[in-house]
């Protein structure tokens, strides 16, 4: 039930981060895909997600490592990976090194059958923790509130949030 409610992938999201201000590179072909294609797509790139976390020439690339990337995944209705990269190391980032990441992606999904993948670098800000009581986030104390702001990314339709939200909870009900 929720495969067939999937949204389609959008192409226009993929467009805006090519031209984006903050954006470093982009690479591949955005297939055109709606309903269970585009769940199964999806699913298919968080697989291939997953296998990059265990490669270790990614690791070089690593905020902890002294360079820039501080997470990768897979967008939901954009239907690319999207690497992140710290808007203040973005710099110590070649046009090679940008290759080299994109080529450590490209491997992975030839391993499950994708060629040129669709994916996009970008600059993105450190993800602000804050933590203590805070009951405007939420009513337990002591809970910890993750924030993220870009201005990189073009805002999102309220109807797409609500229509992923809708999503989500036809999820869990049905786990139920």
């Amino acid at each position: 039930m929720v495969e067939k409610n999937t949204p389609s992938i959008n192409p226009k999201e993929f467009e805006l981060m090519k031209s984006g201000k903050y954006t470093l590179a982009c690479y591949g072909e955005l297939p055109s895909k709606s309903g269970v294609e585009s769940y199964n797509w999806h699913l298919l790139l968080l697989q291939i997600t997953g296998s990059v976390q265990n490669d270790t020439e990614l690791e070089k690339y690593g905020y902890t490592d002294g360079s820039a990337i501080i997470g990768y995944g897979a967008t939901y209705t954009g239907g690319f990976v999207q690497v992140n990269v710290d808007i203040e190391r973005a710099g110590l980032l070649t046009q090679n090194d940008l290759d080299s990441i994109h080529s450590i992606f490209e491997k992975h999904a030839n391993k499950y059958g994708v060629k040129n993948l669709p994916l996009v670098i970008a600059c993105e800000n450190q993800i602000q923790y804050t933590m203590g009581p805070d009951d405007r986030v939420r009513p337990i104390i002591g809970g910890v509130q993750v924030q993220g702001y870009n201005s990189a990314y073009p805002k999102v339709p309220e109807q797409s949030v609500i229509r992923l939200l809708t999503i989500i909870i036809l999820q869990v009900l049905g786990d139920m």
